[in-house]
């Protein structure tokens, strides 16, 4: 049986009295408007000595939470809400705005056709091959590999010369004035060659010399 339907005696016996047995306080009343329980009490003893019944009333309070105390104002909120937009269209235009200025600025400075070549880096290396006939890719490649690791230089830029009067091979330049040298073509060859002859003969013409 639920207690809330045992209806208050008139003669002033508790409403509740399993409660008063057990020793447990139950309200007199379960109000809901915000009236106090002193008034609700008193005004559910004045129904009952006119021959009313009582009765019970609960209102559902609405809030915007769940929570009991916290006040929402929804103006505020929508205000924030905006705030927190990620972008909006005015922001959009002006981003694609920006990037066609940008991109524009680019094709204006890149379309000249007497622009010169950028300079190579600083910490680049010049190599200069000469070679009896122009290197292909895969030549330029590979000279460029053996020079990094006899400079230990990372960065390299090869410039080919064609010097038909080399026969074969190639002659590499590198370093302050391109003072270090590697000649590795057929006329150096035949220079060394030449000069060792000629050192052989002097040498056998002045035997006690």
């Amino acid at each position: 049986m639920n207690i809330l339907n045992q209806p208050i005696n008139p003669g002033g016996h508790p409403a509740f009295p399993a409660a008063r047995e057990t020793g447990q306080l139950m309200p007199a009343s379960v109000r809901f408007d915000g009236l106090s329980t002193q008034q609700s009490t008193a005004a559910a003893v004045g129904r009952a000595h006119a021959g009313q019944s009582p009765r019970w009333q609960a209102q559902t309070l609405r809030r915007p939470s769940s929570y009991v105390g916290v006040e929402h104002d929804e103006p505020a909120d929508a205000a924030a809400a905006a705030a927190l937009a990620p972008f909006q269209p005015l922001t959009l235009d002006f981003l694609r705005s920006l990037l066609d200025r940008n991109a524009a600025v680019a094709a204006d400075q890149g379309g000249g056709a007497d622009v010169a070549p950028p300079p190579p880096p600083l910490h680049a290396l010049r190599v200069v091959v000469s070679s009896a006939v122009e290197l292909d890719a895969r030549q330029t490649e590979l000279i460029a590999r053996k020079m990094r690791r006899i400079t230990g230089f990372a960065s390299l830029t090869i410039e080919n010369v064609v010097d038909p009067s080399l026969i074969a091979g190639f002659v590499v330049c590198y370093g302050p004035g391109e003072s270090h040298v590697i000649d590795l073509s057929v006329k150096g060859k035949l220079a060394m060659l030449k000069n060792r002859v000629d050192s052989f003969d002097q040498t056998i013409a002045h035997p006690h010399q």
